[in-house]
This record gives structure tokens, sequence and C-alpha cells, in this order.
């Protein structure tokens, strides 16, 4: 629970309105917009996306950044189907380096990729691109973010982002016009699969880019872009048209891409009234778009990446903290196959872990704990509750209106552990500052949180110096007793610290809060990480998952129309979240 959270923005793509609004159909309270039919055939897609208007500059964090990855840019690597990387503009790579230690990745171009104004798509345009993108310099004249979140340990990185070197000595570089090379400070096994899903690694036309004013990345006739697809027109909040790139190396199965801008949407009468090609469904709309023989062909069903998981909340009570055994009896009395199958309506499947979907890593599953009414009530028992009796009223902190899964998680805890449950639906922004709250004595809990997934490596900590800073799977500030929390929350809102001496007091005020099992665990995801040890990674994140400060209860599955005429479609799980905020790829000759 990092009151200040770094957590990469690039993959989570969380809706702003809610943890989980919308995510697999739990819409609270959108409203729909208004659907305009859109003119299409076979080679025409359609379908509704988000806007902030920033402008298309792969170097920018905004979602139109992300928008050129639908295919108006193309990097070294893009997912293929599957969601394996498939090759771009490099076709083919390898990893050595000296002695064999991974450092060094070597990626092939091709040589007939184009940009969309003809010019050719080199190895220096890579370089130009990727240092413009980690230079501090380049946000600060627009006052955007970087699209650079530094996952990829890209040598000197750090370094050049803290503004104490230059750009110029990134660990990136071009042998020859046709070879773009990596230099890593670590290794890394993640790497293609970032380059997938991060905009700071498609390349501009250094050529056009150095003469181009910072305002023109939203005026489609200053954009030169190499992907197969080239933006034709664009209006801010409202539209975008995407048409082939001229020169592009082979050929796209659409003549044009019609990107409507909207914050809600209602896909089910999208797509049936022609204005959608490619639609995401709410859980309750399933069951109509199911029963409906005209579309029902066009219904796939799309494993993502968002995990809904309930965290322990801060409490001057220590009993969800101090007794493992308790935590563990919460999750057993959770039913995730009747909330999958009766309250999602398919719209989700079981989850056990909170932040590596079992799709990536199927062996996650042996990280949660089953459905197990009985063992619950016995756990529950010997912790000193029979029966419920004496347990403090447990509080079911959310975010929005209405939250059916919630509703049934409550339900069952009550039904099974026979305890209080209160059931408390936030604001967004009052549930941002209450989940950061300490209950009161007489009180324990647990929060909802709704995230993106990541691949297990990502979800290791890299030091024992930095525990303070973890983002995924596990965040060591819920293990804190209540006087320790306490002394944490003062830290992390005091404004007169640097933040390298907060980080430095938080780590260790937590190191020395935490049991000493906890702290073992994190040694070992250390070595997890610092080694590369595939058989200790998945030792920790079983660990932490046995833990039970995270309760895991669905990953979303998309029920997503795609119009049988329309070649080119391939889903990313990493995107594929929350209509309108979403991506496929469109770039594959169907």
């Amino acid at each position: 629970m990092r009151l200040k959270s770094n957590a990469r923005i690039a993959i989570s793509l969380v809706a702003a309105s809610g943890m989980l609004a919308g995510f697999g159909g739990l819409s609270m309270g959108a409203t729909t917009a208004h659907v305009r039919p859109v003119l299409t055939s076979q080679d025409t897609a359609a379908f509704y996306i988000i806007d902030d208007g920033i402008g298309f500059d792969p170097a920018l964090w905004s979602w139109d950044a992300h928008e050129d990855q639908i295919g108006i840019f193309e990097g070294l690597v893009h997912f293929g189907p599957g969601d394996k990387p498939a090759p771009g503009i490099a076709t083919s790579w390898s990893n050595n380096g000296k002695n064999g230690n991974g450092l060094v990745w070597t990626f092939h171009l091709r040589h007939n990729a184009r940009f969309s104004n003809g010019d050719p798509v080199t190895a220096q345009d890579f370089v130009y691109s990727i240092e413009r993108a980690v230079n501090p310099a380049t946000a600060a004249a627009t006052h955007h973010g970087s699209s650079w979140f530094g996952d990829v340990p890209l040598k000197n990185a750090p370094a050049i982002v803290a503004g104490t070197a230059s750009a110029s000595t990134l660990g990136v570089s071009a042998p020859n016009a046709y070879t773009v090379q990596f230099d890593l400070s670590a290794a890394d096994p993640t790497l293609l699969q970032q380059l997938c899903l991060d905009p700071w690694q498609l390349p501009v036309d250094q050529r056009i880019v150095e003469k181009m004013p910072e305002t023109d990345w939203t005026n489609p006739q200053d954009i030169v872009s190499d992907g197969p697809y080239m933006l034709k027109t664009y209006k801010t909040g409202i539209s975008a048209t995407l048409v082939p790139n001229p020169y592009y190396y082979q050929k796209v199965p659409l003549k044009q891409i019609n990107l409507i801008y909207t914050t809600s949407t209602d896909g089910l009468l999208a797509f049936k009234n022609g204005a959608e090609q490619i639609a995401l469904l709410s859980s309750t709309d399933v069951p109509a778009a199911e029963s409906d023989p005209a579309i029902k062909k066009d219904l796939h069903w799309e494993s993502a990446a968002i995990q809904y998981t309930f965290r322990v909340s801060p409490s001057k009570n220590p009993l969800l903290q101090d007794n493992q055994k308790v935590r563990e009896a919460f999750e057993m009395a959770i039913d995730r196959q009747v909330i999958t199958k009766r309250v999602m309506l398919n719209t989700g499947t079981p989850a056990y872990y909170s932040h590596i979907p079992s799709t990536i890593a199927p062996w996650v599953t042996k990280a949660g704990y089953y459905y197990n009414p009985k063992e619950a009530q016995k756990l529950l028992a010997q912790a000193g509750y029979p029966g419920g009796k004496g347990f403090p009223t447990v509080v079911l902190l959310d975010s929005g209106t209405t939250d059916p899964t919630a509703e049934a998680v409550q339900q069952m805890w009550e039904t099974t552990l026979h305890v209080k449950v209160k059931l408390e639906m936030d604001e967004w922004g009052t549930f941002l500052t209450d989940l950061y709250k300490q209950l009161p004595a007489n009180e324990v809990g647990f929060y909802q949180w709704g995230d993106n997934g990541t691949y297990p490596m990502l979800a290791l900590p890299t030091s024992m110096s930095n525990i303070a800073s973890v983002t995924w799977s596990w965040m060591p500030v819920d293990a804190l007793p209540p006087a320790a929390y306490a002394k944490y929350y003062a830290i992390n809102n005091d404004q007169s610290l640097k933040s390298t001496v907060r980080l430095a007091e938080e780590n260790k005020l937590i190191l020395s809060s935490i049991p000493k099992s906890d702290v073992n665990i994190l040694e070992l995801g250390v070595k997890a990480d610092q080694t590369h040890n595939s058989t200790l990674m998945e030792k920790y994140i079983i660990d932490v998952g046995r833990l039970a400060y995270n309760l895991p209860v669905y990953t979303v599955r998309n029920g997503v129309l795609v119009d049988s005429n329309l070649k080119g479609y391939s889903p990313v799980i990493w995107w594929d979240t929350d209509s309108p905020v979403w991506m496929g790829y469109l770039h594959y000759q169907g």
C-alpha cells in the first residue's frame, strides 16, 4: 500500500474513475456515450478509445502515445498472436553479452522499413528516439510526463534521468545502419515483453523531429510514422482517422481505422448500430449478446491481465497484521467460483495471486488458499473467535456506488465466519484518502484494489535497500503493526524530507518492524532477482501469496465483439482492460 506509488502506468491503464470501474463489466456509475453510426465496410474498423489531447509523441506518456502502438508506429518488436513478441522493424535478435552474461541485446533491422514520408528507418533513428525519450529535457520542454519508466535496465539510464549524465551515454547504439544494440546494467529476461508495451522504443524520423515544434504532435500533416497506418485526421477529444502508410513493408488488411474518443461506452449498442467493429462488453450485456444469434457468432472471450484483490487495511487493532491464520480464514471463505460464474457472469476467472494472472504463470495457483469454509471456521476458532464471537467489525472499503463482487464477499464472510462486515462505498477521491487511514481499534478490514498484472520476474524486489518502494505483488507496508504504520504514514507525508531520505527512513522502519519471516521472504526475492533463478522466483512468489496480506478474487475475462468481416485484429491481454481504456493490434493481414 504505497502512499505515493510509482507503479508502472504503462502497464496498469487503470480507469481514473475507480480501481475497477468498468473492469470486466463492473461499470460503476458510468454514463452511456451517444452512439454515432460510422460508415464502415469489411476493410474499415471503428472503435471507441480514450484521448487526452497531449499528442502522438512516443517520448511522452499519453493515451495518444499508446495509440501509436495500435499501428501508427512500429518498434523493434510488438506482440503477436498469443501475446508473444513478434518481429517488427527488427527481424531477428540475440542476447549474448560478455561471457554470456546476458547484458547485451542485438537487434537486426529489416532493410525495407520506411517512414510514411518515404525516409528509411535506420538504427540511428532508434538510438535518437530512445535517447530522446530517456532524456528528462524532452518531457520538461512540454510539461508532460516521459514515456520512459525505467523498467528496462539500460546502462546509464538512471544517471541520465537524474541529470548527472548526458543522454548520449545511454546504453543504446548503432554498430551499423541496420543493427541496434542494447547494453544493460543488469540482465533482463523480460526485455522483449517490455519493448512490446512501451512507447519509448518507437522510432521517430530524426530528420523531421529535430525541426518540428512540440505543438505539431497533434497535427496529422506533420507527424511522420513508420507503422502500417498513419494519422490522417485528428480532432482532440472527438475522433481520429488512420489510413495505410504507403511505404509500409507489407500489405495491411484495412483501408481505414476510425478512433472515436469518449470516456464511456455502451459496447453492445455501438456494435449493433455499426458504430464499432470491435467492442468490449460489460458483464451485464453478455447474456443479451449470447442470446442474439445475429451477434453471438462475433462474441469472443479474451483473457485480460486485470486482477481484483482485497488488501489488508491499516488499523489500530493489529489482529490481521499479527495473525496469518486469520488472514487465511478470510481468503478460504471466498468462493471464487460462485463470484466468477454467478456474479461476474463468466467475465472473470478465479485468481490466486494479486498481480500475476495464471494465464501468464499457471503455477501461481499454488500461491492462493482455495475455498474451504470448514477450515476457515476452524482457523478462526483456533485464533480465539469460535463462530466469529468477539471478532472486531470488519470494514470492507471500496470505491464507486455499487460493487456486486464486494457485496458477495461481504455475504460470504458473514455467512461462513459469522463476523460483522460493514461495506463502505466511497467516492473515488475519498476512497484514496480513506484507504491510508488507520481504522479504530474496534475495527479491522480490507480495501478493494484493482490493477493490471505483471510478469513474474518484474514482481521481484531488486534490493533490500528499496523495499519501501516495492509496488508489485505485495506491499510490506501492509504488514506493519499499528505504531510502526503511524510512523510510516508520518514519514511518507513529510514534504520537508528529500525523496532519498524519505525512502531510506521508510525502508529502515519497515525492515525493523515486520516479522523476521517476512524479511526472509523479501531476501529470497532479492536473491531471485539478482541471480535470475526461476526456481527461487517461483518460491518467493508462492511464499508471498501464502502470507495472505492480499486476497485475490478474480482475473478479468472480456467478452469482445469482433465483426466477422474484420481482418487484422489481434487482442493484447495487457491492454484489454476497460473500454474505452483498451487497445489491441491491427497489424496483421487476415
